[in-house]
């Protein structure tokens, strides 16, 4: 995500033109189900923070060490905030959410010949 525009349209073949229609970017979340909001935010977060970096900096002046030691005050306010961020630095930190158990009952025979 941090990589984004510059590192992505010079793969893409995107010409200086074609980047003056881009009028910003976004970011989408694409799943079918998230159960919890731990979920939510562990996918989100710290995600989140480097596409706000591409967004608001330019890509002469972007700098990922500098954007790395920012990240230590963000993780600061996600455990603030209660947020259950992934931690790169320590998975084990905030381990990824399970999903929803799904408990099997006993088998139901089915005949559909009748």
């Amino acid at each position: 995500v941090y990589a984004f525009p510059d590192k992505w349209f010079a793969e893409w073949g995107v010409s200086a033109s074609d980047l003056s229609h881009v009028k910003g970017i976004q970011a989408n979340t694409w799943t079918e189900l998230m159960h919890t909001k731990d979920r939510v935010d562990f996918m989100i977060f710290p995600r989140l923070c480097a596409l706000a970096e591409s967004a608001w900096s330019a890509p002469t002046v972007k700098d990922y060490d500098k954007f790395l030691s920012r990240m230590e005050d963000a993780f600061t306010l996600f455990d603030k905030l209660n947020i259950y961020y992934f931690d790169y630095r320590n998975p084990q930190h905030h381990p990824e959410p399970a999903g929803p158990v799904i408990k099997k009952k006993e088998k139901i025979q089915m005949d559909f010949r009748d």
